[in-house]
């Protein structure tokens, strides 16, 4: 019979990091079997439900977006020591052998509940931290981890700055490059007419929705005019903050006269129809990026990137080979690299080709899949008695 991991989700619904999650559960589900906890209930809980893999509900509760006060700090901090009690009685009476934590929110909660039941855990980071107080509490409860993988080296660092002595422990593992499905042509006829803009992930104000609104409202006439902005993505459920942020983004778009060439899909689960008229993918984050997914999934595609060089971008879009890099914040640099690339067909080609060229054996889903196993088998050797899938076989995807 196979043993058990313990997997600790931080959300319900399905962001970047939990596709990440969906390919770890897919490396281990040869070797292990899965228990993946939640805060709450959820979309992505339900698909994994859906798909076979038990849960269950641990009391982390929410935690907004932004400054937090002393009330909400402390209201946290009293939930993450009862769901460290809660989880060690679970690891113990189903005999889980390993921890796995996918954020840092559940970060406390879940070195805790391993140390205090004896197991190894695993923290998975895919953020970079920028305010002084998260990234101090990260790395002191990481200390407590038996391995850390970072998505990236901007990710791993933001650690290894404030805590050397994790060094030993991180590993950086880019996210793998997701396979293009059946039927997409990695040289798609581009660009399109009208060109479309697009911009995928989460609307809260981290992800500079606004600057790239302002930059579109100061392209030339003929240029703006000849273009389509696709905005994919929508607020974090229950977060007033999100909500409040769109709505003034659709009336900031209505003020700029420009709300007619505003497509706003909203969350979608299925992204080839909205990559496939892609021209341009635009990430103009004002926060830190650990490794945006939607990259790795656009550079494939030939989509060329204009990004902000912060965090794990860095890493993956270079100037003027795969994409542009701008300032974050600046809507007047992030302007002009879009009047560059939709202008210019001789510079769109050459990035397109670049982005293809990018994605390399750093991100192949071959190389993640072999280094999480290794992780998990070093730290949990399986039963001799294990139950093993047919090499390639999924515990679940997301359709």
């Amino acid at each position: 019979m196979k043993r058990s991991i313990l997997y600790l989700e931080q959300q319900s619904w399905k962001g970047g990091a939990q596709q990440v999650l969906l390919n770890v559960l897919n490396a281990l589900g040869e070797n292990f079997r899965p228990i993946v906890a939640f805060p709450d209930d959820g979309p992505f809980r339900a698909h994994l439900e859906k798909c076979g893999i038990e849960t269950l509900t641990y009391p982390l509760g929410t935690y907004r977006p932004g400054r937090k006060s002393l009330g909400e700090m402390l209201a946290f901090a009293w939930r993450s020591l009862l769901c460290a009690v809660k989880l060690t009685y679970f690891i113990l009476s189903r005999n889980v052998c390993m921890v796995y934590i996918n954020g840092p929110r559940c970060l406390p909660s879940g070195v805790l509940a391993a140390r205090l039941a004896r197991r190894p855990a695993i923290f998975h980071l895919h953020i970079i931290f920028s305010r002084r107080a998260d990234v101090f509490l990260a790395s002191w409860f990481a200390r407590l981890a038996s391995k850390v993988v970072a998505c990236s080296n901007a990710a791993a660092d933001s650690l290894l700055k404030v805590r050397p002595s994790l060094q030993s422990k991180t590993e950086v593992l880019y996210n793998p490059v997701p396979k293009l499905a059946a039927g997409v042509s990695p040289l798609p006829n581009r660009p399109h007419k009208p060109m479309t803009i697009g911009m995928v992930g989460r609307v809260t104000e981290d992800k500079g929705h606004h600057i790239l609104i302002d930059a579109i409202s100061k392209l030339e006439p003929r240029i703006r005019e000849s273009l389509r902005l696709t905005i994919i993505g929508a607020p974090a459920p229950r977060s007033p903050e999100d909500d409040s942020y769109l709505a003034r983004l659709k009336a900031h778009t209505n003020s700029l006269g420009i709300d007619e060439q505003v497509v706003w899909a909203g969350s979608q689960a299925d992204m080839e129809p909205f990559y496939q008229p892609m021209d341009v993918l635009v990430v103009p984050s004002v926060g830190t990026e650990g490794l945006p997914l939607v990259l790795l999934e656009a550079m494939p595609r030939g989509i060329p990137v204009i990004a902000t060089n912060t965090g794990g971008t860095s890493e993956i879009v270079l100037h003027e080979v795969n994409g542009l890099v701008v300032s974050p914040g600046n809507e007047g640099e992030l302007a002009g690299a879009l009047s560059r690339m939709l202008s210019s067909p001789l510079l769109y080609q050459q990035l397109s080709s670049g982005a293809r060229a990018t994605v390399d054996a750093r991100f192949a889903p071959e190389l993640f899949s072999m280094a999480i196993r290794s992780f998990a088998l070093e730290l949990c050797p399986p039963a001799r008695t294990t139950q093993i899938l047919p090499r390639g076989a999924e515990v679940c995807k997301w359709e």
